[in-house]
């Protein structure tokens, strides 16, 4: 019946090395499950198991899956990437694509069980390429024992909105940018805010 004044407050979770931690863990465990589970041969780089909608549940329709890969691997290529880490490469959607047209690919993801199925993949394959892609096991802020300087694209692709929060993030984006050479390119697809 007149004016009214509303506030929302919201907390800012400021992370700890622990809390961070914890929320890394767990996703880690949603991704083993979603990854271990068996499905029917879907081919190598055309898994999308996972990709749902958030507002049905229901999963996306395969052929608006293919189309946005299909945009971003374009806006990646056209970074013109020869030597890539791929953080948070799930179960090689982008790798599938970029991989045969560089020099060397390192994919990164927390899920062990999604980088033994990608390595299980590629050995079965008989394609030129596969010895030029290296699969490693970690969460996306491990950065160790990567070289500085040494791949002129970076890809962070539907990763970040797992992030337990911005101080993680920006420790992330801190150290990718590190492992640039000179006049490399740092990809950031597919953001979406799930607070």
């Amino acid at each position: 019946t007149g004016a009214h004044l509303v506030g929302y407050i919201t907390l800012e979770h400021a992370g700890t090395g622990d809390h961070d931690a914890l929320v890394v863990e767990q996703w880690q465990h949603i991704y083993d499950e979603l990854y271990g589970a068996q499905v029917e041969g879907s081919g190598f780089g055309m898994d999308f198991r996972g990709w749902n909608s958030s507002y049905t549940g229901d999963p996306i329709p395969l052929e608006e899956m293919v189309e946005w890969r299909s945009a971003t691997v374009d806006q990646i290529m056209a970074l013109q990437p020869r030597r890539v880490l791929e953080i948070g490469a799930g179960s090689g959607l982008l790798l599938s694509q970029i991989a045969p047209h560089c020099e060397h690919y390192v994919a990164t993801d927390m899920s062990a069980v999604a980088i033994d199925n990608l390595a299980r993949s590629l050995a079965q394959l008989d394609i030129p390429w596969r010895d030029r892609v290296e699969l490693l096991t970690r969460p996306a802020h491990d950065t160790e024992a990567l070289p500085q300087g040494g791949f002129d694209t970076i890809v962070l692709n539907s990763t970040i909105q797992y992030f337990p929060n911005r101080g993680y993030l920006a420790e992330v984006l801190d150290k990718a940018v590190g492992l640039l050479s000179a006049g490399g390119s740092l990809f950031i697809g597919d953001v979406r805010n799930h607070s």
